[in-house]
């Protein structure tokens, strides 16, 4: 497993930013977005998540220790309940609308972008490594054009114990991978070997992971006791495709 390739000393320089996008399918930027703004809405949806059982009662909410005995995984009814109040919450949606995530996606297009209204919230478990969201593409569930990018985020420190988001850098250039259907987040997994080496690392509160649609991500199994929280931005880019 590589390091991610550290795109932060470079955020302003859009052409910098879309040669490493042509090259890698992905770019790592550290403390792009305000902690205290993730920390906020971190707390808002733990409040939902301890009222539908998701949180253990004996510890403070906002430790976020997973109760094992409310486990549950979208599309299951007790999940989708609790997700559709988390996905109700305006401060859900407006986290996507952040200057500093369009601004950069802006910069390395060259172009104007879209927010996409599939904005995707996660919460993983803990010790149920079977649902670990498997390798994909987001372009199958997305669909419209391929120049679309996700900004992935974790709404707290992400030490290595908690897993993470993992990118195979150049896998987009091989196109659409066959896919079958899986248990984890998406439902969906690529059975074939990846071509492209794969990336991670450890996320502090405002690291942002941004990649290609067709960049094959997975990610890493959740070996903590906490629940682990991310966010999925999407952005569309308006004009052409970038130049590799």
């Amino acid at each position: 497993m590589n390091p991610f390739v550290d795109s932060t000393d470079v955020r302003l320089d859009g052409d910098e930013l879309g040669h490493r996008m042509a090259r890698d399918g992905y770019l790592f930027v550290r403390r792009l977005l305000p902690p205290e703004l993730l920390e906020s809405l971190r707390l808002e949806l733990l409040a939902l998540a301890a009222d539908g059982g998701w949180v253990c009662a004996t510890a403070p909410v906002e430790e976020a220790v997973a109760n094992l005995a409310g486990f549950c995984v979208e599309p299951q009814p007790d999940y989708n309940e609790v997700y559709h109040r988390m996905y109700k919450l305006p401060s859900f949606h407006a986290v996507q609308h952040r200057p500093e995530l369009v601004d950069l996606i802006e910069r390395m297009c060259g172009a104007p972008v879209m927010p996409h209204p599939r904005v995707i919230g996660r919460t993983i478990f803990p010790d149920r490594e079977a649902y670990t969201t498997p390798a994909h593409q987001d372009f199958i569930p997305i669909q419209g054009t391929p120049e679309t990018f996700t900004a992935w985020f974790p709404l707290h420190e992400l030490p290595a114990k908690l897993g993470g988001l993992q990118v195979a850098a150049g896998s987009y250039t091989h196109g659409l991978y066959d896919f079958q259907p899986a248990m984890g987040a998406g439902g969906l997994e690529i059975p074939d070997p990846i071509e492209g080496a794969w990336a991670g690392g450890a996320f502090e509160q405002g690291d942002v992971l941004f990649f290609h649609s067709m960049c094959v991500h997975r990610g890493a199994p959740n070996r903590g006791e906490a629940l682990r929280m991310s966010m999925d931005a999407r952005f569309q880019r308006i004009a052409e495709p970038i130049d590799g």
